[in-house]
């Protein structure tokens, strides 16, 4: 079964999205806030609404940064894998 073809557009583009910004937020805080969100309006979300969330609240705010840890590799990592 490849899982891949079975995503809709909308869970690709938030699972790229959560890859591309996890020196922001983690996959963690998203699904928390999300969550919430669900269980203060009485429903679960479509992939579509939760990425429209994820857009609004997380990775179009310059300014949000969690205190979570940074998973992207250090400069000097960096540094040492190019050598």
């Amino acid at each position: 079964m490849d899982l891949v073809a079975e995503a809709n557009p909308e869970a690709l583009e938030l699972s790229k999205l959560l890859f591309d910004n996890m020196h922001k937020v983690s996959i963690e805080e998203v699904a928390m806030y999300i969550s919430g969100e669900e269980d203060e309006k009485g429903f679960l979300f479509d992939d579509e609404f939760k990425l429209d969330i994820f857009k609004a609240v997380f990775a179009d705010v310059d300014s949000h940064q969690s205190g979570g840890y940074d998973y992207r590799l250090a400069e000097i990592e960096e540094t040492a894998i190019k050598n």
